[in-house]
């Protein structure tokens, strides 16, 4: 369950740091756009980028975005889909 404060910074544009585990197990991290609805974070991105072959091989990421003192993370499993209606409802809570 969420707070408050927690649904208002998710309601706000922020960049975030998604962080997934390499096949050497060294953490990889890079800045992506993010979307959250009902418990699901979603990141858009190009299919074989490394973020993405490291979240389908491990099956968990975690994501991190700041703003001042505010912050919110989640880890936790991880999927890569490229359904046509997820990708198309992950875009239109991007714009």
């Amino acid at each position: 369950m969420l707070t408050d404060d927690a649904l208002t910074f998710l309601s706000e544009y922020h960049l975030a740091t998604l962080s997934t585990l390499g096949r050497s197990g060294r953490v990889h991290a890079v800045p992506v756009g993010f979307t959250y609805e009902d418990g699901v974070v979603r990141i858009i991105g190009s299919r074989g980028t490394q973020k993405f072959v490291n979240a389908e091989r491990s099956g968990r990421a975690s994501i991190c975005s700041f703003d001042g003192g505010r912050w919110i993370s989640f880890e936790g499993p991880a999927r890569v889909t490229d359904d046509p209606e997820a990708v198309a409802r992950a875009v239109d809570l991007y714009a």
